[in-house]
């Protein structure tokens, strides 16, 4: 007969998505679209915000967009990525900040990323991608 652990016995950690934008009009979007996920959508109005909630929250995925006025998308990764490692880093950008984002996927910092942009229906659109 085996014995139970505590760790076999313990409820799965919710999983959490941490949006990040400066326009709470996004962030609403945001949160529309991924209502049926199996994430809790938690939203930070800036990377200040962000980087305050890191703790709170411990999301696994952080989602941010690239320009905003108090912090950048990639600074907000960079250190996402030095304070919980495992978090998955996805960024967002509707301008071509694509040098600037392509750095960042090459050192590390974000998974990958979506050039993409919100027409006035509220629908996204854009290709993928990835650091492969």
């Amino acid at each position: 007969m085996s014995e139970t652990t505590q760790a076999d016995t313990a409820e799965p950690r919710e999983r959490v998505l941490l949006c990040v934008d400066d326009e709470e009009n996004i962030l609403q979007a945001l949160r529309r679209l991924l209502r049926k996920e199996d994430y809790r959508v938690v939203t930070a109005l800036g990377g200040k915000q962000a980087l305050e909630m890191l703790v709170r929250e411990n999301p696994q995925v952080v989602l941010t967009d690239q320009r905003m006025p108090d912090l950048a998308g990639t600074e907000v990764l960079k250190r996402v990525r030095e304070q919980y490692p495992e978090t998955i880093r996805l960024i967002l950008s509707g301008y071509a900040d694509v040098g600037t984002i392509l750095d960042s996927i090459n050192l590390g910092e974000l998974e990958s990323t979506e050039f993409s942009g919100c027409d006035k229906a509220g629908f996204w659109h854009g290709d993928w991608v990835s650091n492969v």
